[in-house]
């Protein structure tokens, strides 16, 4: 028979896929997208049947086969929840082998499926694979793929990409020798314009004046159109907002985004393209010696050194910051130099604005200080005060520094009254409405501001009526009045007057989701064919009520806590477990899910984290596949909102519990991370880090923390309270240990040594609570001989903390002699002579076993025979013995006792 009259069908589906007959394969492909339409659930098992076979096919030969193929791939990347798995592999075949195709479906196709993958949360690899696409040699395939980020920066809008990677790549394409690549290039470069605006020209730097003129022309002509450009789609996360409000009614569902989201159109912060600088290395030399030196000139000279650094480059690279800080704080508290006070409050400015939220870890101690100093009234200092305190007040919230400024209100001093007051005001203008509307958060700020409303000073009074009425007209009447019933009529009149004048930021505006209305006269990408409607059964959300741990608590518990309030589970998202199996967590923890826990937003972040908390705490048994949640949840425990890392924190807590003993082979990805969480500065956080971090020693074994340097590289960070911790948590958990590698925990010891002569009293006093631990499984003789490696005046402090532990160590029982050890009593050769017990028997080895030293059982003890020599209660040997060296060998490895030798 024929090869062309070969009938398939008889062949597995897997099969002819696989088969080299393009005939075969296209039937395959066809009878695929039938089965793919027939599946309504896309968590179903069906999907991971046929998902693998999926990834191959826009890398089809044939066009006719290669046209199917990438009609069941766009199915699947649509409906399926294994899509975004697909991502990569198809996204390969797609720059190589569709996009420059000469079959105009195929192109069309290809163009679909790039959208999808965008859709579905995976824009970063939509991005890797096509820049890869741009450094090949093939000149079509560049500018394929040039075209192609035209189209989904179109779409989807600019902030949905790396753009700063793309500028450095896309920039040196204009130069290129194919015309068709600096063409696209030059649309692209537009495209981006449209959306990021005037900003976008300091990412393009140096061009050519031909070139340069050609882009002013052109983005001249955008400026003057001046319109906002609206996405005509959005992500997957992005719809679920729409329909979200939708079903609460703020919005209708026959609504033109055209008109409602043109104030939502995604805007691109100018500081995300700016390139990060590390600064630190470049501090001068000495600076922490300088700047406290006796000449003031010394010390301005050095801080102008540092000003010049935070000023000249306007976005910082990120680090730890603490000791620079701190040494800013130290010299602006007790510093009597206005000048040197001056030039260190324009540091810490340039370093909030530099840092932004990665400031604001320092934010609330710094702000403690610039109230206090508000005392000051020389102009010099005053003025700078003001914008570090704007600036420090940019990183942070007014959460997170409510405590310090309500405390400073009933200040004695009319400065700084005055001064925190007009703060206040400030921040009050710039904090989100969501603040304002709970009346337990603003009942101490109203009441303290209320109480200086009868202050004899004219400026307090005043700046607290401007206070009052920012906070008046973002409360609203209604839940403020009740603040301002025993207030004079009068002054209240002057307030609501204040609130008039007041105003008010409005709050960031989310996307919303495009409809089918929208249009635009931009490139049109060609919608995506209809594939199955899954229907989705509505969902019953269940809040829990639930206790969270007091601040300061003490004991912790490592059984499953409890979750935040906000936590919800739903018949959908958390499917009941079955108590007999291990769930797999990147089944139930979806891709939507994990992009949210990335989100810049952190009320997204927020919304995320609990999702994923009631989903760990319903399923007590988890598989130990964790995939892409491992690294998603380490940076959440790194998160700014520390809120939110302790919400990360419990997670960790009760995935150990749900891992078990396959927490041992996640270790080292998550227990440097918790260890850090031990720096934090709340104490309610930090109850949570012990907590997992005793959750995960009793799933595993402390012995395992020692491996790799985990502890060690812990206890090198810089922070006092994190040593302190840590240090307090081994102190007791070293001594109940017993199979520990002696050189895992000798990888310990120069940050032990370090820390026993730390300038801190608390991490001082810890360390060398954890010193006889150490002492006990590696012996006073290795501790002494790795301090003789010290410097000279360290090691007198370290060898003070050793010999004082040395006597606490616990007598050693010796080993029980084995049957075959040579030389005491065992079958081996070498059996001693001349070694006498009370009772003269020769060869008998019941004295130097014997602790106490006792000659004889019972009570029946005696002394020595003048011929014997006692030594150190351990043994006795007969003098003129010839196996005198046998038995200092016994001691002394065995029994671990260094003798002298005067003594034998």
């Amino acid at each position: 028979m024929a090869e062309d009259e070969v009938d398939f069908s008889k062949l597995s589906l897997e099969e002819r896929c696989a088969h080299k007959n393009f005939k075969a394969r296209l039937s395959a492909y066809e009878d695929l997208i039938k089965i793919f339409n027939r599946i309504d659930d896309e968590k179903s098992s069906e999907w991971m049947k046929w998902t693998s076979l999926v990834k191959q096919f826009a890398s089809d030969s044939h066009a006719a086969s290669q046209e199917k193929g990438l009609e069941a791939v766009l199915i699947c990347l649509e409906n399926s929840a294994q899509g975004p798995r697909l991502v990569p592999d198809v996204m390969n075949g797609i720059v190589n082998k569709c996009l420059t195709s000469t079959r105009a479906r195929v192109k069309e196709l290809a163009v679909l499926i790039v959208m999808m993958c965008i859709e579905i949360e995976k824009q970063e690899l939509v991005q890797e694979e096509l820049m890869k696409g741009m450094d090949l040699k093939n000149p079509r395939i560049v500018a394929a793929c040039i075209s192609m980020f035209i189209q989904a920066v179109h779409a989807f809008g600019a902030k949905t990409f790396k753009i700063k990677i793309l500028c450095k790549k896309i920039t040196n394409l204009l130069e290129d020798r194919d015309k068709n690549i600096r063409d696209e290039s030059k649309k692209l470069i537009i495209e981006l314009y449209r959306w990021i605006g005037a900003i976008f020209k300091q990412e393009l730097g140096a061009l050519k004046p031909a070139l340069a003129s050609e882009f002013e022309a052109e983005f001249k002509k955008l400026d003057e159109s001046n319109t906002k450009q609206v996405p005509e789609r959005y992500l997957r996360s992005q719809q679920a907002k729409k329909e979200k409000e939708i079903s609460e009614g703020g919005i209708e569902e026959d609504e033109d985004p055209g008109d409602a989201s043109a104030d939502a159109a995604l805007e691109i912060d100018p500081f995300e393209l700016l390139q990060p600088e590390e600064i630190l290395s470049k501090l001068p030399k000495d600076f922490y010696d300088k700047i406290e030196a006796k000449k003031w000139q010394e010390r301005k000279e050095t801080l102008e050194a540092v000003e010049t650094l935070v000023t000249k480059y306007q976005k910082l690279e990120s680090g730890d910051y603490s000791d620079l800080v701190r040494a800013l704080k130290r010299l602006i508290t007790k510093d009597s130099n206005v000048v040197v006070i001056a030039v260190g409050i324009k540091c810490i400015t340039g370093l909030a604005t530099g840092l932004k939220k990665k400031f604001s870890v320092y934010a609330p101690s710094v702000m403690t200080s610039i109230f206090d100093k508000f005392k000051e009234k020389k102009a010099s200092v005053l003025n700078p005060l003001k914008e570090a305190s704007d600036a420090v007040f940019a990183c942070t919230t007014l959460e997170a520094i409510a405590e310090d400024a309500i405390s400073t209100l009933p200040n004695k001093n009319p400065s700084v009254k005055t001064e925190v007051t007009l703060f206040l005001s400030r921040a009050f203008s710039k904090t989100p409405n969501k603040s304002f509307t709970d009346k337990k958060f603003m009942k101490p700020f109203i009441a303290g501001l209320v109480a200086n409303l009868n202050e004899p000073d004219p400026t307090v009074r005043d700046a607290t009526i401007e206070a009052l009425g920012v906070a008046y007209k973002a409360m609203g009447e209604d839940k403020i009045k009740s603040f301002l019933a025993d207030v004079d009529p009068a002054k209240v009149a002057k307030v609501q007057q204040a609130a008039e004048k007041a105003v008010i930021l409005p709050p960031a505006k989310e996307p919303k989701a495009a409809s089918s209305k929208a249009t635009s006269s931009a490139p049109i990408v060609p919608a995506p064919k209809k594939g199955p409607t899954i229907k989705k059964p509505a969902t019953t959300t269940t809040k829990k009520k639930v206790n969270k741990p007091e601040e300061g608590s003490s004991g912790v518990d490592i059984s499953r806590p409890t979750l935040p309030a906000s936590a919800t589970t739903s018949a959908e998202e958390v499917p009941a477990p079955n108590p007999n199996t291990r769930v797999e967590l990147m089944k139930v923890v979806d891709e939507g899910l994990m992009s949210k826990l990335a989100d810049k937003n952190w009320k997204t972040r927020e919304e995320a984290l609990d999702k994923i908390a009631s989903i760990v705490s319903t399923y007590t048994k988890i598989s130990p596949y964790l995939g892409d949640f491992t690294n998603a949840i380490i940076l959440r425990l790194q998160d700014s909102n520390r809120n939110l890392a302790s919400t990360a924190f419990i997670i960790l807590q009760n995935l150990a519990g749900s891992l078990g003993p396959h927490c041992k082979q996640h270790l080292r990805a998550f227990l440097p991370a918790i260890l850090s969480g031990l720096s934090e500065n709340r104490a309610n956080v930090r109850c949570n880090v012990i907590a997992c971090l005793n959750a995960w020693a009793e799933n595993t074994s402390v012995e395992e923390f020692f491996q790799g340097e985990m502890i060690a590289d812990a206890l090198r960070q810089p922070s006092p309270l994190l040593r302190t911790e840590l240090f307090t948590w081994l102190a007791p958990r070293l001594m109940k240990m017993k199979n520990i590698s002696k050189d895992d925990l000798a990888s310990a010891l120069p940050p032990l040594f370090s820390c026993i002569e730390d300038r801190n009293v608390d991490v001082r006093k810890s360390a060398q609570e954890c010193v006889l631990g150490f002492m006990m499984h590696l012996g006073y003789d290795k501790m002494s001989l790795q301090a003789g490696r010290l410097k000279p005046s360290s090691k007198a402090c370290v060898m003070q903390s050793l010999d004082k532990v040395r006597p606490q160590l616990p007598a050693k029982t010796p080993p029980s002699r084995g049957k075959g050890t040579p030389g005491f009593g065992g079958k081996g050769k070498g059996k001693p002579t001349g070694l006498t017990s009370s009772s003269g028997r020769k060869g008998s080895m019941s004295a130097i076993d014997s602790p106490g030293g006792s000659m004889s059982k019972g009570n029946n003890a005696r002394s020595p025979p003048s011929d014997q020599v006692s030594f150190h209660k351990y043994g006795y040997y007969k003098k003129g013995d010839d196996n005198t060296k046998l038995i200092q060998f016994y001691i002394r490895v065995h029994l671990q006792i260094t003798v002298p030798k005067k003594r034998w």
